[in-house]
């Protein structure tokens, strides 16, 4: 039997939850107290999911892209701050805590 304990497993999830579903920690606010939200959507995927739950609470990313249109949803815990940088777009929006909706054309 193998290690399913093994630096590269952590890896690639590390890579999925940062990248893929864009769910990122910032380092001056550890503990994901605030939040850092940038998907990226690319290499065929059209579609992404992640939850992690956090000591503030579940942080949530969803995402689809189709028809040249990106939806996002997302959750930021109570008592957290967050960021999104969002595809295509040159503004970062700063949502409070709560579940929050974004549609947009590409």
């Amino acid at each position: 039997m193998n290690s399913f304990n093994h630096y590269a497993y952590g890896a690639i999830g590390d890579w999925m939850y940062k990248t893929i579903a864009g769910i990122n920690p910032v380092d001056s606010a550890p503990g994901y107290k605030k939040i850092l939200f940038q998907p990226r959507p690319g290499g065929g995927l059209t579609r992404a999911a992640a939850r992690l739950r956090t000591l503030f609470g579940a942080v949530s990313s969803s995402w689809t892209l189709s028809n040249g249109r990106f939806t996002l949803d997302v959750t930021v815990p109570p008592n957290t701050t967050a960021e999104l940088d969002l595809p295509g777009k040159k503004d970062r929006l700063q949502p409070g805590s709560g579940a929050w909706h974004y549609d947009y054309a590409l």
